[in-house]
């Protein structure tokens, strides 16, 4: 199950109830939590500060670098708040909707498209998808010129 956050308080707010709710090995049903898109790097570190002290195992912190165009934040980009963020060094799992370029499907309603639709627009969501891949590869060697290493995970369905 993933959830999302955008402040310290609401994140707080989460780990009470998440403890309600804890397996015996003190691990959560919830595996990731999104730090919201409206986050500082500032709240993201306090949240991660704030999870390794509660205890709770098995919970990943995760943003996203670049959002859908279509979600209202044209231009939205985080990667500056990932900097900061991982030469802290704290962990996240960086994610991405977009690479940052509007593209046609690079929308949250792609995501919902019938069987039949995706496969007749294939080329033009598989763009989406190699552009997605290339933007966190370049992002991925920036980081590892800081000296951050990233821990490239698979990408989901």
């Amino acid at each position: 199950m993933l959830l999302s956050t955008q402040t310290v308080m609401q994140f707080r707010m989460l780990l009470n109830i998440m403890k309600s709710y804890l397996r015996d090995d003190n691990t959560s049903p919830l595996y990731e939590i999104n730090i919201g898109n409206g986050a500082t790097s500032d709240t993201f570190i306090q949240c991660a500060k704030e999870l390794k002290e509660s205890g709770i195992k098995g919970v990943s912190l995760a943003a996203h670098i670049y959002i859908n165009p279509d979600l209202g934040m044209e231009g939205f980009n985080w990667t500056e708040n990932a900097f900061k963020v991982l030469e802290s060094g704290t962990d996240m799992t960086f994610k991405y909707e977009s690479d940052g370029t509007a593209r046609e499907l690079d929308t949250m309603a792609a995501y919902f498209l019938s069987e039949d639709e995706r496969d007749a627009n294939a080329e033009k969501i598989g763009n989406v998808i190699y552009y997605k891949s290339l933007r966190a590869s370049k992002d991925g060697k920036s980081f590892m010129k800081k000296g951050i290493k990233p821990i490239f995970g698979g990408s989901s369905y």
